[in-house]
């Protein structure tokens, strides 16, 4: 796989795989597998099994990423060249909870189309800047009255709303924080 932005060679990103052809968990070891790119943007995905697949493209140090779009399915030792060009997108929210609080020092979760999550804070003014790549994301409040412990994984979550980020930024202007 060879990732790019603008044309140019990404190195040091990582590309991951998780099969979602299977019947076990996809978060199981023996579904996922991944690689670093190297200085020329290419990265080398070994063991993949049959069946199908959905990557992304993430820094190392940040899981939260970029997913490739579409799922891309494997056959018993074949060989699958793909080149994908990662471009993300500035802009901004503002988040308010259904009955109109401010959420501005509250805990919020930005999640993605396939469940990775990432805390981000909503600044004083309620506006929330990200910079995302092209997708449908969710965001939510953590529930205060539980307890997360990040390596269990999903945190508890609260009142919610989801939205999609477009090639010119978010899809609305406002986000209202709705549900449980």
């Amino acid at each position: 796989m060879h990732v790019t932005r603008d044309g140019a060679p990404i190195p040091s990103l990582l590309v991951s795989a998780t099969c979602t052809s299977v019947e076990s968990s996809p978060w199981s070891r023996d579904n996922r597998t991944s690689s670093l790119t190297d200085q020329d943007g290419a990265a080398v995905l070994t063991q993949l099994t049959t069946g199908t697949w959905r990557l992304r493209v993430h820094d190392v140090a940040d899981t939260f990423g970029q997913i490739v779009p579409g799922e891309f399915t494997f056959g018993p030792g074949e060989l699958v060249e793909l080149s994908v060009d990662v471009s993300t997108v500035r802009g901004t929210l503002e988040v308010k909870e259904a009955n109109g609080a401010a959420v501005a020092g509250r805990r919020l979760f930005l999640l993605d189309a396939t469940g990775y999550f990432r805390e981000v804070a909503v600044e004083p003014d309620g506006t929330l800047a990200l910079e995302l790549g092209i997708g449908s994301y969710e965001l939510a409040l953590l529930d205060e009255a539980a307890t997360f412990d990040r390596a269990v994984g999903v945190p508890p979550l609260g009142p919610r709303a989801r939205f999609e980020w477009t090639a010119a930024g978010p899809s609305v202007d406002m986000l209202v924080l709705e549900g449980p």
